[in-house]
């Protein structure tokens, strides 16, 4: 069930973010064939619109609003500076092609610049691909009447016909990086839903770290090494490529974070399950008891402390009465004991157990603890191990 669940939002990632750039769902307009048009909707409300011509272009390209992190390609030498001439046009688009010389020459034309500004207009980005020349509206409840439409197809046409009159050699990497960016996608949206689910393996086991500051460190110093190794990758596969904004903005978005946090869970599977330390079973007496109550339901829930009566009764099961009103149609209870930390005698150490092994431990009890040394040395306990003596 839960790889389905996984599988899922895995796709639902990876599609979301190549649906942007693709041309697939651009349907003619019913009185113009030429132009396109895709909206995008979700529970009857639009989310986005596309519109475009379905004629001219060649090389493909990508032009958008040059944000701060297209400053920060163009300074590592990631992606190429395009200069048009013009100074405004120059800080205001970030131009994304593997063919940049084509496209700077070819948009230095003043009737293509001309274009560009009337197409901004109305738009957040601008593709030419496959035959197809479109943009995302910055507005997606622009009527088909409105005059700023009407200018904006024409521009968009304007672009496409110029840009059908450039001759481009054929580059025979396109496809390879085209592969390679969709695998690059696909892992950062793998590791994105691993990192969001990567918890529920964790309620099927009860295995609690206990030096949780070096595990901490340990996943960080795991973390950085794969992002540094997964970002030197990106730079080499896709230098002055169309696709190195795309999958490093795909990368800084879903990677860095699923990765950062599958980092942790990676850490802790492999320091459990690697484990060939011996067990250690430390015996600690039973410092302190105590109970919590989850009262209501769904996000309505609220956790409350009791008193050692308290607890006391509802281990027998018995009926406590609680002075709050969303306990009165469903709670639950969860039972702790306490014991001195074997490491650090000035803590204390707390584990869940059930209503019958709190009812039946008294303060001069002993916990037997397995403590485990972890395959990188960081400690761990099953606390489905830990079992109550009476020494």
């Amino acid at each position: 069930m839960v790889f389905f669940i996984q599988l899922a939002v895995f796709a639902a990632v990876y599609f979301f973010n190549l649906r942007r750039f693709s041309p697939r769902g651009l349907k003619p307009l019913a009185s113009n064939p030429r132009y396109v048009q895709r909206i995008d909707t979700n529970k009857g409300r639009t989310t986005a619109r596309y519109i475009g011509v379905a004629e001219g272009g060649g090389f493909p390209f990508m032009i958008v609003r040059e944000k701060w992190y297209h400053r920060f390609l163009k300074k590592l030498g990631i992606a190429h500076e395009i200069q048009l001439g013009d100074k405004e046009l120059d800080e205001q688009f970030f131009f994304i092609t593997d063919h940049s010389q084509h496209l700077a020459q070819a948009m230095r034309s003043e009737v293509l610049q001309n274009a560009l500004r009337t197409v901004f207009v109305v738009a957040k980005q601008f593709n030419s691909d496959k035959g197809r020349g479109w943009c995302s509206l910055k507005n997606s409840a622009l009527s088909m009447s409105d005059p700023l439409l009407a200018r904006h197809w024409q521009a968009v046409e304007v672009i496409q016909k110029e840009m059908a009159k450039v001759s481009v050699p054929q580059n025979p990497n396109r496809r390879l990086l085209r592969t390679l960016a969709l695998f690059f996608l696909a892992a950062h949206a793998a590791f994105f839903v691993t990192a969001m689910m990567g918890f529920v393996p964790t309620f099927f086991e009860q295995v609690e770290i206990t030096q949780r500051m070096q595990w901490a460190v340990t996943s960080a110093a795991v973390a950085a090494i794969v992002l540094a190794g997964w970002f030197v990758l990106i730079l080499h596969f896709f230098r002055n490529s169309s696709w190195s904004a795309l999958v490093i903005v795909d990368f800084a978005l879903f990677g860095v974070l699923g990765i950062a946090v599958c980092s942790v869970y990676m850490v802790r599977e492999y320091n459990v399950h690697f484990d060939s330390q011996p067990e250690a079973v430390v015996a600690q007496p039973v410092t302190g008891k105590f109970c919590k109550v989850t009262c209501g339901s769904g996000k309505r829930k609220t956790t409350y402390s009791l008193d050692s009566r308290q607890c006391d009764d509802a281990a027998q099961g018995l009926n406590v009465p609680l002075p709050y009103s969303r306990c009165s149609s469903s709670r639950s209870y969860k039972f702790s004991l306490k014991v001195r930390h074997w490491r650090e005698s000035q803590k204390a150490y707390d584990f869940r157990v059930n209503r019958d092994i709190y009812r039946n431990t008294k303060y001069s009890h002993t916990a037997l603890i397995p403590v485990h040394g972890g395959a990188l040395d960081i400690e761990w306990v099953d606390t489905d191990a830990i079992a109550i003596e009476n020494r």
